[in-house]
C-alpha cells in the first residue's frame, strides 16, 4: 500500500487521503468522461485569459484523446462512480517519463485530490510499476 500525506488546504474540506483510490481508466466511456473534464476545465480556466485569436474549443478532440491513450495511461479518482480527477503518465523513451495531463473538476479543487494524484503518478514513475512502458 502506498501512503500519501494530505497537503495543506485552507478550504476546510479536504478529502480523506485514506479514501482516495486511483484506478487506471482505459475504456471508451472513461475516455469520454476524461475528455469532458479536460475540455470543461480549459474553458473555465482559460477562455477569459487567452486572446481570442489563440483560444480554441475544444481543447482536445475525441480523436486526439484516443490517440493519446495509445502512448500514455490515464488514472482517475472517482466519487460515486463519477470521475473527479484525471492524470496521465507516459514514457517517451528509456530515460524520460512524463505526466502531461492533470485535471481536477473545479467543484472538487482545493481538497488535496490533485496533490494526491500527482504524488501517485510520481510514485509510479519512480518505482516503474507500469507494465505497459517497462
Amino acid at each position: 500500500m502506498i501512503h500519501i500525506e494530505p497537503p495543506y488546504s485552507n478550504s476546510g474540506d479536504l478529502v480523506n487521503i485514506a479514501d482516495v483510490e486511483f484506478e487506471k481508466a482505459d475504456d471508451d466511456d472513461a475516455l469520454d468522461e476524461i475528455l469532458s473534464i479536460i475540455n470543461n476545465s480549459n474553458i473555465e480556466q482559460w477562455r477569459e485569459i487567452i486572446p481570442e485569436e489563440h483560444y480554441k474549443e475544444p481543447f482536445l478532440t475525441k480523436a486526439q484523446i484516443n490517440e493519446m491513450s495509445t502512448y500514455m495511461e490515464f488514472y482517475v479518482f472517482k466519487k460515486s462512480d463519477e470521475i473527479i480527477a484525471v492524470g496521465s503518465f507516459g514514457k517517451r523513451d528509456e530515460n524520460t517519463a512524463w505526466i502531461p495531463l492533470m485535471y481536477v473538476r473545479s467543484d472538487f479543487q482545493k481538497r488535496g485530490i490533485g496533490s494526491a494524484l500527482m504524488a501517485y503518478l510520481e510514485i509510479w514513475r519512480r518505482i516503474g510499476i507500469s507494465k505497459k512502458y517497462t
